[in-house]
Order: C-alpha cells, then sequence, then structure tokens
C-alpha cells in the first residue's frame, strides 16, 4: 500500500507537476527499481531537479515504508523463530514418545511374559494340588472301605457271640457271688448249711464286699413281708440290692448308704436308678459296724438305723421282685453281716 501512494506521490514532486510531465517520466518506475535492488544511479538523474520540501516528504514516507518492513521483518521472524522452537519440542516429544513407546512396550512385554510365566506356574501347582487331593481321597476311600469291612466282620462277630457271652458272664458272675456267700457263711460257722433257694436262712456270716461295686449275694428265699438286719462296717458308699442286680437283669430296689463321702443316702428305684426317698447326713462308720433294719410289707419299703427310723418310701414299680438280698461297696471296702429277723 505505502509503495502505491509513494508512486502516485512522486508524479508530482518537481515544480510542483508530475513527475510523468518533466524530464523523467519514468521516475516512478525507476524507483520502484530501486526499491528491488536495481541501482540507484537513473533514481538519482530524476530526482535532480526535484522539490527539496517534497523530497523530505518523500523520505518520511520512505521511513515509514522502511519502518513498517522491518517491523513486518520482525515479525515474520519471530513467527518463524517461534513456529522453529515448537517444531524443535514437537520433535523432542515425539522422540520422547517413541523412546517411552519402545520402553513402554518392552516392559508390558516382560509383564506379560511374567504373567504367562505366572499363569503356567499356578496351573501346575492346581493341576498338583488337584492330584494330591484325590490322591488323599482315594487313600481315605480305599482305609473307609477297609475298616468298613473290619467293622461289619466285628459287628457280626459281635452279633453271632454276644448273647452267648452275656449268658456265661450271668451264670459266672452268679456263681462267684454265690461261693463268695458260701465262703463268708463258712467264715463265720463251718457247720451251717450253704444258702438255699428254697429256704430261709437265719444267718449268713460275715461277708467281705471289694471295692468295686460288685454285689454279693447274702440272702434268698425271701417272703413278703420280712425283716432284714445288716450290719456294716465301711467309710462310705455302702449298697444293698433287694432283688437280682447282676448284668442285664438289675430288677429291684436299692439302698445307698453313706453315698458322696459319706454325706447322702437314698432308696432307689434299681441299681444307680432315680430316688423314690433320700436323707442327707452320715450313716457309716469305718472303724465299726452300724445296725440297719430293711423291711418290706406289701409295697413300703423302710429302714432302720440303729433302731430308728431312717429312710422309707413305696417304690414307682410295685411289682419288683424282693426274694434275694444282696451287698456291695464301691471305692471302699466293706464288712457286713446279714440275717433275716
Amino acid at each position: 500500500m505505502l509503495l502505491i501512494f509513494l508512486s502516485v506521490w512522486l508524479l508530482s514532486v518537481t515544480n510542483g507537476l508530475p513527475l510523468m510531465k518533466v524530464n523523467h517520466p519514468d521516475l516512478l518506475s525507476q524507483v520502484l527499481s530501486f526499491k528491488k535492488g536495481n541501482g540507484n544511479s537513473s533514481l538519482l538523474s530524476a530526482l535532480a531537479d526535484a522539490d527539496p520540501t517534497k523530497l523530505k516528504e518523500v523520505i518520511v514516507l520512505v521511513q515509514t515504508l522502511l519502518t513498517t518492513s522491518q517491523n513486518e521483518l520482525k515479525d515474520l521472524k519471530t513467527k518463524s523463530g517461534t513456529a522453529d522452537t515448537k517444531y524443535t519440542d514437537a520433535v523432542a516429544a515425539y522422540d520422547a514418545d517413541v523412546v517411552a513407546q519402545t520402553d513402554g512396550v518392552k516392559s508390558l512385554k516382560k509383564k506379560l511374559d511374567d504373567a504367562k510365566s505366572a499363569v503356567t506356574g499356578a496351573q501346575t501347582n492346581y493341576d498338583q494340588g488337584v492330584i494330591s487331593y484325590q490322591n488323599a481321597v482315594d487313600t481315605s476311600k480305599a482305609l473307609k472301605t477297609t475298616r468298613k469291612t473290619a467293622k461289619d466282620t466285628a459287628n457280626g462277630v459281635l452279633a453271632a457271640d454276644k448273647t452267648r457271652l452275656e449268658s456265661e458272664i450271668s451264670s459266672l458272675t452268679l456263681v462267684i457271688t454265690t461261693l463268695n456267700g458260701v465262703l463268708g457263711l463258712n467264715t463265720f460257722a463251718p457247720t451251717a448249711s450253704p444258702i438255699s433257694l428254697s429256704a430261709a436262712p437265719t444267718l449268713t456270716g460275715e461277708i467281705h464286699t471289694s471295692t468295686g461295686y460288685i454285689y454279693v449275694r447274702a440272702l434268698t428265699g425271701l417272703r413278703n413281708p420280712y425283716n432284714i438286719e445288716i450290719k456294716v462296717k465301711a467309710s462310705q458308699d455302702a449298697m444293698i440290692f433287694v432283688g437280682t442286680p447282676i448284668p442285664d437283669n438289675q430288677w429291684g430296689l436299692e439302698v445307698g448308704l453313706g453315698l458322696s463321702g459319706n454325706t447322702e443316702n437314698a432308696l432307689r428305684d434299681g441299681k444307680e436308678a432315680p430316688n423314690f426317698d433320700y436323707r442327707a447326713g452320715s450313716a457309716l462308720d469305718a472303724d465299726s459296724f452300724v445296725t440297719f433294719n430293711v423291711k418290706q410289707n406289701g409295697h413300703l419299703m423302710t429302714v432302720l438305723r440303729e433302731g430308728l427310723p431312717f429312710m422309707s418310701g413305696n417304690p414307682p414299680h410295685k411289682d419288683k421282685p424282693d426274694r434275694e438280698i444282696w451287698v456291695a461297696t464301691n471305692g471302699v471296702k466293706g464288712q457286713w453281716i446279714v440275717r433275716l429277723v
């Protein structure tokens, strides 16, 4: 724009007339050629007769053009430098991203390989674990089968021999208790007759009982009503059984004297059965005989201690037999003298 303006202006810088009308009609083109760097000899020749005032104005305008061009160049250089810097930064960023990509892919590849290795190891552990558990199950299953065979065999043998052996044990126990009763009888009175199932003896002699809660038969052939005098020397847990206390036939009534360390006494509806009468306090003496009377009249059972009422009651099961008297001690040894009054 300034070049156009300058060109128009130069047309009138000589004597107030357009330059095209003076000796140098091609002044504008010469100035423009000079602007393009084509030399200045023709321009000086064209402007030799120019008005100085007008020339000064042209100089100002040219100086303005110069400044504008310089500023434009500077601005272009700045923008070019900025673009170069941004390009350099972009190149650096690109190179960094390429490096990061290379390193990242390498790292991911390593992690992938490690993960695959871990999966392979986990699969191996899993497979081995499954085999191990299966082996354990197979072993225990085989053992279970073997043990079941042994169990069935043992149960079969038990079922086959249980009745026979229990019968033998019952018979042998009865024999032992009977022999113990005879031994006690003979110890007290060698000339006395053995215990009879049909007779009701008045005296059995002194009977000794062990610590194992093993009943010894003292009298048999009882008839209701009856009154049995029983003298016992023991520190605790003296038992009198009216009926049959041997295994699988524990049918009768039990008198417990000096139970729980000689602090409790009870009438029981069978061996170690529920009480139908109870009395707290001591009843026995480890150093001296204590006399008890066991009476039964109908269904009522009464126990006296040293001639005084001690316990009594009606048993819940009133149809229990009462044809035998047995004695025992539990945890201690005892001495007994039993007779029918």
